[in-house]
């Protein structure tokens, strides 16, 4: 038989990570060769190291071991290695080998423990926690295994460059009822991934509450709910300006696009029956819009005075001096019915207000409304008191608007916290009607104001509430446009409810349903061009600063015989570094 040589491996597939060392027993076989064998190496990728021990074997030593060490830059990807065996007399053996390296490290997810429990046409969310090993800094890619039917997950965001992301998951009407076990998994391409399970435990849907809701005068194009933590659906038609929601679950929201602005009110079911009944009184009252136009013609205004006229709750137009004798002035959009008309006169001196009512006006479109003097009979003086605003800020400027049936008395921008203001004498007014103050305090990014609402005409010391505390802003996926929440602490002096606005956006939280610990957390659906809602709760951001809106309401105790309401606004928030 002919002299040769042979050589094998137990395995000819190796998979290492840069670092990683594997060993493994390299097999000689002799016929009729007695020969010195030297074992080598071919085709090894930059940073692997390959160790024979033995490096060479005499007759009666017929294995070695190979070492494999691949460094910490070692060349990444699938190699083929050429192992040889030779000896003298031009004897030789060969075999390759598969060699693949991989990154060092990768990403693990972890979930907390208890998973979640919500019902079918709910949802609910659970912040992972995203680790980093060896020497992978980059962003996890976030999945989820194959889900029960209904079952939609949601990842803010989905590419986490940081520690952490949310899960948020929303489950059908059909979901199946009972516990289902999610994997989730992070990975980032050729580094390590990871999969755990979060528990996810679907309850049956719960009796159906409808809600039917008046939209009068907002001219809805669409009208949408949601049930708790749960996906968007569109409202029933009810007939005209009337939309039915369904909800299943002891908290939701309300929503409605006007063609401008989205509306949405978040509450229990108590809170939105309350609000949808409260529309619907104050749209049984408002009688239907005929777009009826009036005009009329007033005397008595003189240079330097001004003239401000209403009808029902329609504002017409006001004058500020004569070029004649008459002042004209007009309406557009009356409802049809007797309404009160109500003109105002102020001037320089306090001793030029005048007002002149008249009641259950009547007249066709078109119509002219009788003319009417400022320096006649039917006028009635304006009583004068004083207003003083405590608790205003240094360098604040400081609005004040008195209105009297819709019509105003004055507006006037004041430097100082204390000014005359003129108001009807009671004799004018019918029992019920009151008059209106409207108060801005503006500074920096702050606006803060006061609603009074009284009868008699009196010096009255009024104070601003609190500022409002400055929201901890929290960011849900980073980038261009980014999603953000914010968390609000709550503050006592401002109890009734806090109204967020972003562009626009508009969401309004009532009293009881976030109110339950320290902060409020506020979060706004992100608007897509169409009249709908991203089931994910956060405003799209991408400036520095953000143009939007968080108000606080407040009801405070009686003032002077009048009800105060006290609000504040933190108008646009941005990181303090970025402000001017």
């Amino acid at each position: 038989m002919p002299a040769a040589i042979a050589i094998a491996t137990s395995d000819s597939s190796f998979a290492l990570a840069q670092g990683d060392t594997v060993s493994f027993t390299l097999t000689l076989t002799r016929t009729n060769y007695t020969g010195q064998v030297q074992f080598s190496a071919t085709g090894v990728p930059s940073g692997l190291a390959v160790t024979f021990t033995p490096s060479s074997v005499a007759p009666g030593f017929p294995e070695a071991t190979i070492e494999l060490v691949a460094g910490t830059f070692a060349s990444v990807g699938s190699h083929s290695i050429r192992v040889a065996a030779a000896g003298p007399g031009g004897f030789s053996a060969e075999l390759f080998l598969t060699v693949v390296i991989s990154l060092t490290g990768g990403v693990t997810v972890s979930v907390p423990d208890g998973g979640l429990a919500f019902d079918q046409d709910d949802g609910g969310q659970v912040e992972l926690t995203v680790s980093r090993e060896g020497s992978f800094v980059g962003p996890a890619s976030m999945s989820t295994g194959e889900l029960p039917e209904g079952l939609v997950a949601a990842f803010l965001p989905s590419s986490v460059p940081g520690t952490s992301t949310v899960l948020a998951l929303t489950a059908s009407p059909t979901t199946p009822i009972g516990t289902h076990q999610v994997e989730v998994i992070a990975s980032a391409a050729e580094w390590k991934s990871d999969t755990t399970i979060l528990s996810v435990t679907i309850g049956p849907q719960g009796a159906i509450t409808p809600i039917t809701v008046d939209f009068c005068s907002d001219h809805v194009q669409w009208v949408g709910y949601a049930n708790r933590n749960g996906a968007w659906h569109e409202a029933t038609s009810a007939g005209g300006t009337m939309h039915t929601v369904s909800l299943s679950q002891p908290t939701g929201s309300i929503a409605w696009f006007d063609g401008a602005t989205t509306h949405v009110y978040r509450g229990s079911v108590a809170e939105l029956q309350q609000m949808a009944s409260l529309r619907n009184t104050v749209c049984a009252l408002v009688p239907p819009v005929n777009e009826k136009e009036l005009s009329g013609i007033a005397a008595g205004v003189a240079e330097g005075q001004h003239a401000n006229f209403s009808m029902g709750s329609v504002s017409g137009g006001g004058s500020d001096g004569l070029t004649g004798p008459d002042s004209s002035y007009g309406f557009v959009g009356l409802p049809d019915g007797p309404l009160t008309l109500s003109a105002i006169r102020t001037g320089p001196n306090l001793a030029d207000g005048r007002i002149v009512v008249r009641r259950g006006v009547d007249l066709p479109n078109h119509g002219s409304i009788p003319r009417l003097d400022f320096d006649g009979p039917e006028a009635e003086p304006l009583e004068s008191a004083t207003m003083t605003f405590t608790n205003a800020r240094a360098g604040a400027s400081v609005r004040a608007s008195v209105f009297v049936l819709s019509a105003y008395t004055l507006f006037n921008l004041y430097p100082s916290t204390t000014f005359s203001y003129q108001g009807a004498p009671a004799s004018v007014l019918e029992p019920g009607e009151r008059h209106t103050t409207a108060v801005r305090e503006e500074l920096g990014y702050y606006e803060r104001y006061l609603a009074l609402r009284f009868t008699d005409v009196v010096n009255r010391n009024l104070t601003f509430g609190p500022i409002l505390a400055e929201p901890e802003r929290r960011t849900l996926v980073s980038g261009s446009p980014a999603a953000v929440e914010f968390l609000l602490p709550v503050q006592p002096e401002y109890p009734d409810s806090v109204t967020v606005s972003y562009l626009r956006t508009k969401l309004t939280v009532a009293s009881g349903y976030l109110a339950g610990g320290d902060r409020w957390e506020l979060s706004l659906p992100r608007m897509t061009t169409s009249p709908t809602f991203d089931p994910a709760w956060a405003p799209s951001l991408t400036n520095p600063c953000y143009p939007f809106l968080i108000e606080a309401f407040g009801t405070g105790a009686p003032e002077n015989g009048a009800s105060v309401e006290r609000s504040v606004v933190f108008d646009y928030w941005c990181p303090s570094a970025a402000r001017g």
